[in-house]
Order: structure tokens, then sequence, then C-alpha cells
């Protein structure tokens, strides 16, 4: 059995079965046929920079397109009689795998000489299988990154399958071919200048087939978090398809990963129409997985007052007025709201003024027209409370006021009060609400006690602002994690392009070195788990209710095809990923810590040691506000064990600015027995360990300032060397909480700081600034050269090149080695560090007193780069040492082949015997 799937597998057989007559027809799927006919996830990469030139598909009927779909799009008005299964070649690799394995434990356990004999040839299959499996990983991962890297000739190929311009009639429009909204998910992927928009007809078809499934839908919609996976809700994108397309990256939408986009898709931004293109087109593939709110910017009369810059002038641009006014329709059919496990409602605005508001009011809102807005700013709110409400939905802002509302300067909707949050979620049964429609400079902000949360998802909004961008992850339980991101138009496919464009030969996977390929695999799946470890951390504790520090194989499964890639065969590379413990378990602190890389690494755990000198009452406050939130909500925690993911609400709450990297190096240095949970003993262990130590807690919140709002930063610092380079107690306190805008409840904090910096100044009572700025300083320099190459990481990771290609790029003249010039060139040549122009800017508004994104990779950062990865200080960086800073090492590796060929060895000697 196992040989005969082996070799079909080997030669790339599949199958396909009619659909039974009387099957339902339509684009709208049930869940259980996308469970079927599911499509191969693929990893999405960053867009390019735009440029002004619309290019449109070209036209041939009789052309047949060079891609085809694994899934099978029906088409509305011609029904198919086939239904297409695709059985990946990973997966039944996997399948084949599991086969074995059961026949091999029969073999090792059965007392049947004869049989045994008999089964004995199966030990080299199973080394020979091993090969297959790298081999096949290493194909899967390139066959990702070619299709989003096809040449021009590619694309004019698969969009010639589209239809002809024809007169448009929305009533008579016909279905493009099945693999109409692939082709176009692929190709919107690419990079701008090789992008080819869909023609006008199959655009406007998209627009209507979308409408009919938003009209089918209710104004207030409510759905689920899938049981064993997440739903990624992202906030505005204002027409910037890097960001989405980054968003994208957490992984294809199917039945573990659902998306909520909340509303403004276009306006402002450089490709509004590939942007909603894409979103329709996810939602016409996926009507199960994918969820879309309207926002205000989803209207005429906000599309038309933007300009050129607007939705409006933009699509009659690039298509005419019939698709701009399709596009319009299926505006005003979009929900207004969605509602998460009955707990968590989520618009795109906020709330009206008027009382006791309910679900069913916006569930009953005739929402098929223009949302009522004032004509001028200051007005009072619509007449009715159906207007006001739907307004409110779309318009709104929360704020902290005392009054229960008041007028917004937006000219629709109000602001509303804590008051008003309050009421609602009581009313309606709810825990949370999340709403986007407003820049903040972190990507996601907390209102209300962190009741009413705001989610922003365009980076670098406009091109202007250095604001980054942010979404949210939910589990099933309805926790909550925030993702943030920084990105710099094009960085990802300037990268990609580079490499592509020199055309480095690589070396043939179909060779006999079976560890060489092994390695090469590893090596590839380290990146992408090093990378993602903080979500599968909160993924793992989620399916760990004991807090035991485990994970069965299954679930370990479940979570990597959700958080890395579907299409990859995780029963079979579990044998070489993890350690299943004797009852079946897999430590998964133990797997999430065996890929590092050694510099961004130190460098962590220096920053995390020097934070904790400065964090003891900060640490201590959480762990009392994590205690009392565990007494209020009744819940039993054995040996009271505190997860990640309470960890990072509870320090974010206290110091906004931490990411979730950064926390969870906090957590692994107070994480004692390495089970990823923090419990009393460890507590107690760290404030003993930090007992002596003066207490700073003030340092943290001014170097949170730093990084989060530098204009700030710069500007306290200016204020309070007026007098000189020493400042009283009472000034330095009274500015540094003005600055930080902390409450009063946090004073005596800061006056404990003042007197701990007053006596290490030894300044005659009065501190010293210019050592408060050097503590700062030196507790941010760790943090910030780890983040760097991180980032750098990520960077390589999401634009699927290897490190030896951007060596040989930045190596012009071939000596073997890099110098600084070199070095600093080559990243910047690669899209890695910011450009000549970027940074001339970046100091042009610093000086001015602007607020300053410090998280950009600059050339400075380069240059410390380069003197770190040269090892022998011989001013040339070598491949090795190129190598050694940014590789993802596996710190296994050497426990690995050790125990690989023990039992080689062990299994070698059994077989012996049998035979």
């Amino acid at each position: 059995t196992v040989s005969v799937l082996y070799w079909s597998i080997k030669m790339g057989n599949c199958c396909s079965e009619e659909k039974p007559s009387g099957a339902g027809t339509g684009t709208t799927q049930k869940p259980q046929q996308v469970d079927q006919q599911k499509a191969k996830p693929a990893p999405v990469p960053a867009a390019t920079t735009t440029t002004t030139t619309t290019q449109h598909a070209p036209v041939d009927k009789n052309a047949e397109a060079s891609i085809t779909s694994p899934v099978a799009i029906v088409s509305p008005r011609e029904p198919s009689n086939i239904v297409k299964k695709t059985i990946s070649y990973s997966s039944a690799l996997d399948h084949a795998h599991q086969q074995m394995t059961k026949l091999l434990g029969f073999v090792r356990t059965s007392k049947q000489c004869n049989k045994a004999r008999k089964f004995a040839r199966w030990a080299p299959f199973q080394r020979k299988f091993e090969e297959y499996l790298f081999t096949d990983v290493l194909r899967t991962l390139e066959i990702q990154e070619e299709n989003d890297m096809m040449s021009d000739d590619d694309a004019s190929s698969v969009m010639s399958t589209t239809l002809t311009d024809v007169s448009i009639d929305l009533d008579e429009l016909e279905a493009p071919d099945d693999d109409w909204l692939h082709v176009m998910v692929t190709n919107l992927k690419k990079e701008k200048d090789q992008r080819m928009l869909p023609n006008e007809n199959d655009f406007t078809f998209l627009m209507k087939t979308v409408t009919k499934l938003f009209e089918e839908m209710e104004s207030i919609v409510h759905i689920n978090v899938p049981e064993t996976g997440r739903l990624v809700v992202v906030g505005d994108l204002h027409g910037q398809l890097d960001d989405l397309l980054w968003i994208l990256h957490e992984g294809t939408p199917s039945e573990n990963t659902h998306y909520l986009f909340n509303g403004d898709f276009v306006d402002r931004g450089p490709e509004q129409c590939e942007v909603l293109l894409m979103l329709y087109a996810l939602k016409a593939i996926y009507p199960q997985y994918v969820w879309l709110n309207r926002g205000n910017h989803e209207e005429h009369r906000v599309n038309k007052a933007a300009g050129k810059a607007g939705f409006m002038q933009t699509c009659i641009n690039q298509y005419s007025d019939v698709a701009y006014k399709a596009s319009i329709k299926s505006f005003k059919a979009l929900p207004l709201g969605h509602v998460i496990n009955n707990k968590i409602a989520v618009v795109h605005g906020g709330l009206p003024s008027d009382s006791n508001v309910s679900l069913k009011e916006m569930r009953e809102i005739n929402r098929f027209r223009d949302c009522p807005t004032s004509k001028k700013r200051g007005e009072l709110p619509p007449a009715t409370r159906e207007d006001r409400i739907f307004q409110a939905l779309l318009w709104s802002d929360p704020r902290d006021i005392s009054n229960r509302w008041q007028g917004s300067s937006r000219g629709a909707g109000v602001w509303f009060s804590q008051e008003v949050t309050n009421e609602f979620l009581k009313k309606n049964g709810l825990t949370k609400m999340i709403r986007s429609h407003e820049v903040t400079s972190q990507g996601v902000r907390g209102w209300h006690d962190e009741k009413c949360m705001t989610v922003f998802s365009a980076s670098r909004y406009c091109g202007k602002d250095d604001n980054k961008g942010a979404y949210i992850v939910l589990l099933p339980t309805l926790e909550m994690t925030t993702h943030e991101f920084f990105i710099r138009q094009g960085q990802i496919s300037q990268l990609r392009d580079q490499v592509r464009s020199a055309k480095f030969e690589e070396p043939s996977l179909d060779q006999e070195d079976c560890e060489h390929v092994r390695k090469m695999a590893i090596q590839r799946l380290g990146e992408m788990i090093f990378t993602k470890r903080s979500q599968l951390l909160t993924m793992f504790q989620h399916l760990d209710p004991d807090r035991m520090g485990t994970v069965t194989k299954k679930q370990w499964i479940t979570i990597m095809r959700t958080n890395i890639l579907d299409d990859l065969p995780w029963y079979s590379l579990s044998r070489h990923l993890v350690e299943v413990e004797n009852t079946g378990h897999i430590s998964y602190i133990r797997f999430l810590e065996r890929f590092q890389n050694k510099l961004a690494t130190n460098w962590m755990r220096s920053w995390a040691g020097k934070w904790m000198e400065y964090g003891r009452s900060h640490i201590t406050k959480c762990a009392l506000d994590l205690r009392r939130m565990l007494k209020r909500n009744d819940q039993f925690y054995k040996e009271s064990k505190l997860s990640y993911h309470e960890v990072c609400q509870a320090l974010r709450k206290s110091i906004p600015g931490l990411s979730m990297t950064e926390i969870y190096y906090l957590l692994s240095h107070m994480d004692e027995n390495n089970d990823g949970y923090l419990d009393a003993d460890e507590w107690a262990a760290h404030m003993e360990s930090q007992k002596g130590e003066l207490a700073i807690p003030g340092i943290l919140d001014i170097w949170d300032l730093r990084r989060t709002n530098n204009r700030k930063y710069e500007s306290l610092f200016r204020s309070l060397e007026m007098n000189g380079e020493t400042v009283t107690k009472q000034v330095f306190v009274a500015k540094a909480m003005q600055a930080c805008a902390s409450s009063d409840d946090t004073k005596e904090g800061w006056e404990l700081t003042a007197d701990s910096l007053i006596k290490k100044c030894n300044a005659n009572g009065k501190i010293n600034l210019p050592l408060v700025k050097d503590m700062v300083s030196r507790l941010e320099d760790d943090r910030h050269r780890a983040k760097v190459i991180m980032d750098i990481i990520e960077i390589v990771t999401r634009a699927q090149v290897k490190l030896m290609d951007i060596f040989r790029l930045m190596d012009i003249d071939g000596s073997g080695g890099l110098s600084a010039d070199e070095f600093s060139k080559g990243l910047r040549n690669c899209g890695i560090i910011e450009s000549q122009e970027e940074e001339e800017k970046r100091k042009r508004e610093l000086e001015a007193g602007k607020a300053v994104n410090t998280e950009v990779i600059s050339a400075k950062d380069g240059l410390q780069l380069w003197e770190q990865s040269d090892l022998d200080k011989d001013k040339n960086v070598t491949w090795n040492e190129f190598f050694e800073a940014l590789c993802i090492y596996d710190t296994w590796e050497e426990q690995v082949d050790k125990k690989r060929e023990e039992g080689l060895r062990a299994e070698a000697v059994k077989f012996s015997a049998i035979e």
C-alpha cells in the first residue's frame, strides 16, 4: 500500500470526481465545500512603490490561462458539473509517512520473523523518504516564491483569459472564466511595474458579485472565532497595498484563519483600486472566512471631497464612471458592524449620543443609502434616532471627557465618553468594542479602561506620518494580541527584485546529499518560526489550559499549519523539529527557543537585564494587578501561573510602547524553569534579586517616551535644560509627569525616581540631566541593535531570498569580503535601510521639532551592524562573519546529529538481529 501510494505521489497523480446532480451553484460556498476545495496558501510579499501608469489586462478570449487554481470557482451564471479536488504532494507525503510509521512500528513489535524479514527492507526506504521529504519542503517554499514573482509574459498569459471590453450593463454581465478571481489575487501581489489591473468588465463583475453577498447579510453580522484558529481584525488601509499584503502574511484565509476588515479601504493612498479588488476577491473566494465593515470613506460624498487623492477620481481615471458607480453600490451594501462570539462589537467609528442603544436597533438600520452627514462642522446630529446611530457607527470617536458626549470636529458623529461605552456594553452583554477611524502613533490605542480599542492599519499614513500600523488577533477565548509594523514603500519587493535580476545560479535540489538538503530545509523553517515566536507562544498557551508548558503532537501540527504554512507535511517534519516526551506531549518553550540569532539574543537578554533594574516597581504593580484580576474573575490557575498573554496585557498597560517580542524576552528572563509561565516563586526570586537596587521606575517611562514620541522626548529635555545641566526635584517631577502624560497616582513613583537620581548624581541635591540621558540611551542601545537585526531577518524571510544572494549582491568587487562602504551601499541598494533622501528628510523633520519614527533602519544602524559583524576586527566582513551575524542557527544541531546517528545505528542493529 505504501509503495503504491509513494510512487503515485512521485509521479504527481491527482484525481477529480463528478459533482452530484442538483448541487447548488453560486460563488457563495458552504463551509464544508470550502474545506474540500481549499486553495493552497501562498505567502504574500509586500508591494512596491507606486507609479502613475495604469496597466489593464490584454484581452484574448481564445487564449488559455498559464496558471490553474486548485479551487474551482463556480460562476454564478454558469454552473459547473465538476468539482476539482487537489491532493498536494506535501499532504500525500505526510499521509504516506503516517502509514509507513505504523508499518515500521508493527515490524519492531512483531514476533513473526518471516514477516519481519520481509518488512526489514523498509529501513533504507525510510532514509530515502527523508530526502524526498526535505526536498519537497524546499520545493514548496520555492513554488510559493515563484507564484509571487511571475514574469511580464506570464502575467500577460494569465490575464489574457479575461473577457473583452463590452458595453457595461450590470444586469447583462457575463461571468469570467472559473479561475479569474485567483488570477486576480495572484496578479495583485506582484510588483507595481509588473502588476496589471483586470479590465473594466471584470472589475464591474466583481463589484456585482460581492454586492450580492453583502445584500444577503444583516446590518450587524454575528461571527465566531474558529475553534482551533484565530480571527484577524484589520483597521483603516486607505489604499496602501503594502500594508494589506504585510498583514495577509499571517496566512491565507482558511478554516483556521479568518479576517475582518474594518472599513476605510479607499481614499488618499496610492493603490486604492488594488486594495479594493484584493479585499473583494478574497471575499468572493472565501465568503465564510473574510468579512468587511463599511467605513466613512465608503461613501460617494467623501470620495468626491478627497479630490485627486480620492477614490472617485482614481477609479474614473483607471476605469470609468460606470465602474465607480458599481463600487458605490457595493459600498452601500456593506454591513455596518460585526459581533464576535456575542462578546466583542466591531464597528468602524463609534457610538451615538443616544441612551440605551441596542444591537437590535443597529441591525434594523436601512443601510442601503448614503450615510446622513452634517453639512457644516459643529452642526447638531441628525434628527431621527436611526440616522444618529447610522452616522455614529461610521463617524464617532471615543474621548476621555467628563460630559456624556460632545460635538465632533469632524462635522459628523460625536465624541463619546466612557459612560456611553459602559452603558452600551452592559445593555448588550458585551465585554469590549473594537473600532478604527483615526490615526494612532503605535497603530493601536486603548480607551475607557481598554474597553474600547482603536486599531489603524495604514503605517506611514499618506506617506507623510510616522505612525505604525497594527492589527489585532483574537483567539477562541477572545484573548487579544496586537501586532505593530512599520513599512517603507516597496522595501521587500526592492530586495526581491535585486536578487532576481542578478540571476544567481542555484544548486539543484535533486542531489544525493540528503543531509545537506535537510539542513537547508530546517534553516528556512527556522527563519519562519523565529519571526513568529510570540504569536506561536500565544497559540500554544491557548491550547494548554492546565498550564503545563506542553501540547500534543496533533495540537502542535494544527498551530504550525495555522501560523506558518498550511501546505507543508508537518506530521513528517515533527520528527525533525520537536522532541516528543514519554507522555506523548511536546514542550513548546523548548521548541521555540531552538532557533536563535546569536547577536539579537545576546543583546535582548542584556536589555532585559537592564530593564529589570528599572522595572521593579512596574513588575510589582503588574503582579498585584494580575492577582486582583484573577481573583475578580474567580478563575482557578494551578499554582497561580501567569501566561505570556496575561503578562503582555499587564506590562503594556504600564508601559504601552513594549512590543510583543520585547515582552517575550522579559518573560524568558524571569521564567526560571522555562515552562512559559510565571509562578509565585519566580516573582519572589526576581524581587529578591533586585532588593538592594535603587528604584528608578521613571526611567522606563522616559525611555518609552523616546521610542513612541521622539518630539516630546526632545521637548522635555529642552525645557529641563533651560537653566543648565542640573534641575531640582520639583521641576523634574512636574515636567516629566506632564511629558509622559502620567496620572496623579504615579506621583509617588516619580518622586522615588527623583530621590534615587539625586543619590546617584551627587550634585548638591539636584538631578544631573546628562546622567539621565545616558541611562535612557544605555537601556535603548541593546534593544535597538537587536531590533535592527530582527527586522532585517524578517524582511529577508518575507522577501524569500537567501543570505548568500544578498552577500553576493553587496560584494561589488567580488573580493569575498565587505568593506564598510560596500556594506552600507549594499544594504541601501537592497532597500533594507532607508534611502539617502529619506534619511535627509528625517533629519530635517527632527531639527524642526516634528515627531519622527526612530524604529527605521538608518545608515548609522547599518554601520553599527557592520562593526558588530566584523568579528576579527580586520575592517572586512567575510561571508562566514556575515552569515554568523544574520543567520538563524539551530541550537539543537549537534544534539540532533548525534541522536540521528545513534538512532540509525540502533535501527541497523535491530534489523540485523531480525535477519
